[in-house]
Protein backbone atom coordinates (compact mmCIF):
# COMPACT_ATOMS: atom_id res chain seq x y z
CA UNK A 1 0.00 0.00 0.00
CA UNK A 2 1.49 3.41 -1.10
CA UNK A 3 0.26 5.16 2.43
CA UNK A 4 2.09 2.26 3.97
CA UNK A 5 5.74 3.01 2.05
CA UNK A 6 4.99 6.45 2.89
CA UNK A 7 4.67 6.03 6.42
CA UNK A 8 8.03 4.07 6.71
CA UNK A 9 9.90 7.12 5.24
CA UNK A 10 7.25 9.29 7.54
CA UNK A 11 6.40 7.51 10.80
CA UNK A 12 5.77 10.70 12.42
CA UNK A 13 3.20 12.40 10.00
CA UNK A 14 0.10 12.76 11.56
CA UNK A 15 -1.61 13.26 8.47
CA UNK A 16 -0.64 9.95 7.08
CA UNK A 17 -1.69 7.80 9.91
CA UNK A 18 -5.24 9.76 9.15
CA UNK A 19 -5.45 8.66 5.55
CA UNK A 20 -4.33 5.14 6.82
CA UNK A 21 -7.26 5.42 9.05
CA UNK A 22 -9.78 6.37 6.72
CA UNK A 23 -8.45 3.62 3.91
CA UNK A 24 -8.07 0.77 6.46
CA UNK A 25 -11.38 -1.75 6.41
CA UNK A 26 -10.44 -3.72 9.35
CA UNK A 27 -11.81 -1.94 12.34
CA UNK A 28 -9.42 -2.57 15.19
CA UNK A 29 -6.50 -1.82 12.53
CA UNK A 30 -8.31 1.38 11.55
CA UNK A 31 -8.61 2.01 15.46
CA UNK A 32 -4.70 2.11 15.88
CA UNK A 33 -3.97 4.32 12.93
CA UNK A 34 -7.04 6.82 13.83
CA UNK A 35 -5.40 6.70 17.58
CA UNK A 36 -1.66 6.81 16.40
CA UNK A 37 -2.74 10.00 14.43
CA UNK A 38 -4.24 11.80 17.19
CA UNK A 39 -1.20 10.99 19.31
CA UNK A 40 0.79 12.86 16.69
CA UNK A 41 -1.48 15.82 16.93
CA UNK A 42 -4.02 15.17 13.98
CA UNK A 43 -6.75 18.03 14.92
CA UNK A 44 -9.35 16.78 12.23
CA UNK A 45 -13.09 17.97 13.62
CA UNK A 46 -14.13 14.53 12.82
CA UNK A 47 -11.18 12.25 14.47
CA UNK A 48 -13.22 11.54 17.76
CA UNK A 49 -16.03 10.07 16.26
CA UNK A 50 -13.89 7.69 13.59
CA UNK A 51 -12.15 6.86 16.87
CA UNK A 52 -15.19 5.97 18.81
CA UNK A 53 -16.49 3.86 15.96
CA UNK A 54 -14.25 2.03 15.20
CA UNK A 55 -13.74 1.21 18.82
CA UNK A 56 -17.17 0.06 18.45
CA UNK A 57 -16.49 -2.27 16.18
CA UNK A 58 -13.57 -3.92 16.81
CA UNK A 59 -14.96 -4.74 20.29
CA UNK A 60 -12.23 -1.88 22.14
CA UNK A 61 -15.11 -1.06 24.39
CA UNK A 62 -13.27 0.72 27.29
CA UNK A 63 -11.47 2.74 24.36
CA UNK A 64 -15.31 3.52 22.90
CA UNK A 65 -16.30 4.36 26.77
CA UNK A 66 -13.39 6.81 27.42
CA UNK A 67 -14.25 8.86 23.52
CA UNK A 68 -17.65 8.53 24.38
CA UNK A 69 -17.16 10.51 27.80
CA UNK A 70 -14.62 12.84 26.28
CA UNK A 71 -17.34 13.63 23.32
CA UNK A 72 -19.89 14.51 26.02
CA UNK A 73 -17.71 16.34 28.17
CA UNK A 74 -16.89 18.93 24.69
CA UNK A 75 -20.55 19.24 24.50
CA UNK A 76 -20.97 20.08 28.16
CA UNK A 77 -18.23 22.44 27.91
CA UNK A 78 -19.74 24.54 24.48
CA UNK A 79 -23.05 24.18 26.42
CA UNK A 80 -21.35 26.15 29.18
CA UNK A 81 -19.68 29.00 26.82
CA UNK A 82 -22.63 29.37 24.03
CA UNK A 83 -26.20 28.46 25.81
CA UNK A 84 -28.73 28.45 23.77
CA UNK A 85 -27.59 29.53 20.38
CA UNK A 86 -26.01 26.04 20.09
CA UNK A 87 -29.79 25.37 19.25
CA UNK A 88 -30.34 27.97 16.46
CA UNK A 89 -31.35 26.20 13.47
CA UNK A 90 -30.53 28.25 10.61
CA UNK A 91 -28.42 27.32 7.71
CA UNK A 92 -25.56 29.09 5.46
CA UNK A 93 -25.92 32.63 4.95
CA UNK A 94 -28.58 33.10 7.45
CA UNK A 95 -26.67 31.25 10.46
CA UNK A 96 -23.76 33.84 9.45
CA UNK A 97 -25.88 36.52 9.72
CA UNK A 98 -27.57 35.85 12.88
CA UNK A 99 -24.04 35.23 14.07
CA UNK A 100 -22.52 38.55 13.12
CA UNK A 101 -25.25 40.36 15.04
CA UNK A 102 -25.08 38.15 17.99
CA UNK A 103 -21.33 38.97 18.11
CA UNK A 104 -18.48 41.74 18.47
CA UNK A 105 -16.18 40.65 15.54
CA UNK A 106 -15.90 38.58 12.78
CA UNK A 107 -13.54 36.32 14.57
CA UNK A 108 -16.03 35.61 17.36
CA UNK A 109 -19.13 34.79 15.10
CA UNK A 110 -16.63 32.41 13.15
CA UNK A 111 -16.00 30.41 16.64
CA UNK A 112 -19.90 30.66 16.98
CA UNK A 113 -21.03 29.13 13.56
CA UNK A 114 -18.08 26.48 14.15
CA UNK A 115 -18.91 25.62 17.32
CA UNK A 116 -22.73 24.62 16.85
CA UNK A 117 -22.20 22.55 13.95
CA UNK A 118 -19.05 20.99 16.14
CA UNK A 119 -21.45 20.50 18.97
CA UNK A 120 -24.15 19.06 17.07
CA UNK A 121 -21.88 16.49 15.42
CA UNK A 122 -20.01 15.50 19.06
CA UNK A 123 -23.30 15.27 21.17
CA UNK A 124 -24.93 13.20 17.57
CA UNK A 125 -21.80 10.97 18.56
CA UNK A 126 -21.12 11.26 22.21
CA UNK A 127 -24.55 9.54 22.60
CA UNK A 128 -24.35 6.87 19.77
CA UNK A 129 -21.34 5.50 21.74
CA UNK A 130 -22.39 5.54 25.07
CA UNK A 131 -25.90 4.29 23.91
CA UNK A 132 -24.32 1.18 22.26
CA UNK A 133 -22.10 0.74 25.72
CA UNK A 134 -25.60 0.63 27.74
CA UNK A 135 -27.23 -2.05 25.49
CA UNK A 136 -24.15 -3.78 25.62
CA UNK A 137 -24.46 -3.80 29.42
CA UNK A 138 -27.91 -4.41 29.33
CA UNK A 139 -29.50 -1.42 30.37
CA UNK A 140 -32.30 -0.64 26.94
CA UNK A 141 -33.39 2.66 29.23
CA UNK A 142 -30.32 4.37 28.98
CA UNK A 143 -29.44 3.15 25.53
CA UNK A 144 -32.70 4.30 24.21
CA UNK A 145 -32.78 7.75 26.42
CA UNK A 146 -28.93 8.15 24.59
CA UNK A 147 -30.90 7.25 21.25
CA UNK A 148 -33.27 10.22 21.44
CA UNK A 149 -30.62 12.38 22.58
CA UNK A 150 -28.13 12.13 19.88
CA UNK A 151 -31.22 12.94 17.40
CA UNK A 152 -31.85 16.08 19.49
CA UNK A 153 -29.35 18.11 17.13
CA UNK A 154 -29.25 20.79 15.00
CA UNK A 155 -28.38 20.28 11.29
CA UNK A 156 -24.99 20.55 10.27
CA UNK A 157 -22.54 20.54 7.38
CA UNK A 158 -21.64 16.47 8.79
CA UNK A 159 -24.56 14.98 9.73
CA UNK A 160 -26.87 16.58 6.80
CA UNK A 161 -24.84 15.43 3.83
CA UNK A 162 -23.61 11.91 5.56
CA UNK A 163 -26.41 11.28 7.67
CA UNK A 164 -26.41 10.21 11.40
CA UNK A 165 -24.97 6.82 12.75
CA UNK A 166 -27.65 3.96 13.11
CA UNK A 167 -25.55 2.11 15.19
CA UNK A 168 -27.57 1.68 18.12
CA UNK A 169 -30.83 2.00 16.46
CA UNK A 170 -30.33 -0.97 14.42
CA UNK A 171 -28.96 -2.82 18.21
CA UNK A 172 -32.09 -1.62 19.82
CA UNK A 173 -34.41 -3.42 16.90
CA UNK A 174 -32.66 -6.53 17.47
CA UNK A 175 -33.92 -5.55 21.05
CA UNK A 176 -37.68 -4.88 19.94
CA UNK A 177 -37.76 -1.25 20.78
CA UNK A 178 -39.67 -0.18 18.32
CA UNK A 179 -41.21 3.11 19.46
CA UNK A 180 -37.99 4.24 20.21
CA UNK A 181 -36.16 3.78 17.20
CA UNK A 182 -39.23 4.98 15.16
CA UNK A 183 -39.09 8.22 16.95
CA UNK A 184 -35.10 8.54 16.26
CA UNK A 185 -35.75 8.02 13.00
CA UNK A 186 -38.77 11.28 13.01
CA UNK A 187 -36.16 13.29 14.55
CA UNK A 188 -33.15 12.40 12.01
CA UNK A 189 -35.96 14.28 9.36
CA UNK A 190 -35.46 17.32 10.77
CA UNK A 191 -32.04 17.89 10.24
CA UNK A 192 -31.23 15.02 7.52
CA UNK A 193 -33.02 14.97 4.03
CA UNK A 194 -33.23 11.73 2.67
CA UNK A 195 -36.19 9.57 1.01
CA UNK A 196 -35.03 6.45 2.59
CA UNK A 197 -35.77 7.87 5.97
CA UNK A 198 -39.91 7.64 5.22
CA UNK A 199 -39.54 3.58 4.54
CA UNK A 200 -37.36 3.06 7.35
CA UNK A 201 -40.06 4.48 9.85
CA UNK A 202 -42.66 1.98 7.91
CA UNK A 203 -40.54 -0.72 8.44
CA UNK A 204 -39.80 0.03 12.23
CA UNK A 205 -43.69 0.44 12.48
CA UNK A 206 -44.24 -2.99 10.76
CA UNK A 207 -41.91 -4.39 13.60
CA UNK A 208 -39.22 -5.37 10.96
CA UNK A 209 -35.39 -3.87 10.96
CA UNK A 210 -34.46 -1.32 8.35
CA UNK A 211 -31.60 -2.13 6.01
CA UNK A 212 -30.13 0.68 7.78
CA UNK A 213 -27.08 2.70 5.60
CA UNK A 214 -23.98 2.93 6.97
Amino acid sequence: MIMEEALLANPEDAGLWLDLGRARAEPRLRLHALQKARALGASQPNLLPWIARAAIESGELAVAEQVGAELLLLVQQARSIYGEKLDWREHGQALWQKASAACDDHTMAQALVRAIGDHANQKHWAHTTLGVLALRRGDIKAASHHLLESSAVVGEPRLSSYGPSFLLARELCQHGEWDVVGEYLRNCETFWNDDRLQGWVQAVEQRKVPNFAG
